[in-house]
């Protein structure tokens, strides 16, 4: 058996953070962490800690497998065609929000720089969101 990790009350935070069963423990709520490990209220409140964790880890392992079987086996939309689809959207929000006919709708998300912003996005390498 491994050393034994000792988690502790932490003061409440502006994010939330990633809990050993999948969940969160929310903003402004305080947290039990340690070592890397946050544990949500939930969690604290429902114990049985090692079977909260199997289960995850089933979880995880499930997700894998249907990851995994996914290689080599998707075709994307090329950026070009992304940023016509999300254009085409953008519009038909602005036309239902703004009570425009769809012409306008398109223009107006033109104007808006909707497409260049995605153009730019597609061309930054940097991986930023």
């Amino acid at each position: 058996m491994s050393d034994i990790i000792k988690l502790k009350t932490f003061e409440r935070h502006g994010t939330r953070q990633p809990c050993i069963c999948g969940g969160y423990a929310e903003k402004f709520e305080t947290m039990v962490r340690g070592d890397g490990i946050t544990v949500c209220r939930r969690c604290l409140k429902d114990g049985d800690f090692d079977k909260r964790l199997a289960e995850r880890a089933d979880q995880l392992e499930t997700a894998a497998r249907n990851i995994r079987s996914l290689i080599g086996r998707l075709r994307l939309p090329s950026a070009e065609e992304y940023i016509e689809a999300s254009t085409l959207h953008e519009a038909e929000e602005i036309a239902v929000r703004e009570g425009m006919s769809p012409a306008e709708a398109a223009a107006e998300a033109v104007k808006r720089g909707h497409m260049a912003s995605l153009k730019q996005w597609f061309a930054d390498k940097s991986g930023a969101a």
